[in-house]
């Protein structure tokens, strides 16, 4: 007998819904301390003013922390855990709805020969 027969008879019409495919355990997931450590460590440099990339995170999880991350996965959790990018559509752009609606200018402070002061506008 077939899953599905099976499914539908145990299950009525909820059978035929579609389901996750995901799996249910993910055997080469780091531990729940690992990502931790992976996280304070990028604030902790980041803090200091020193790199926090992953190559960094994974010579400190190597040499002070004996436990060995790739590159990449130290990446991929540092992306799932934040900070995100802004959205392109929280940008604003100055932008004029006529011809010479909109100007800039900028000073420049200049002393002369003299003594006087001056400011050149452009």
């Amino acid at each position: 007998m077939s899953k599905l027969v099976a499914r539908y008879r145990a299950e009525g019409e909820a059978a035929f819904e579609p389901r996750s495919r995901r799996p249910r355990t993910s055997p080469n997931a780091i531990d729940a301390d690992t990502v931790e450590l992976i996280v304070r460590l990028r604030k902790e440099l980041a803090d200091q003013g020193l790199g926090a990339d992953p190559d960094p995170i994974a010579w400190h999880l190597r040499h002070r922390h004996r436990r060995a991350v790739s590159r990449a996965t130290i990446a991929r959790y540092l992306a799932r855990r934040g900070p995100k990018k802004r959205p392109r559509s929280s940008y604003i752009r100055l932008e004029a709805a006529l011809p010479n609606e909109t100007w800039q200018a900028d000073f420049t402070h200049y002393r002369l020969a003299d003594g006087t002061d001056a400011e050149f506008l452009s």
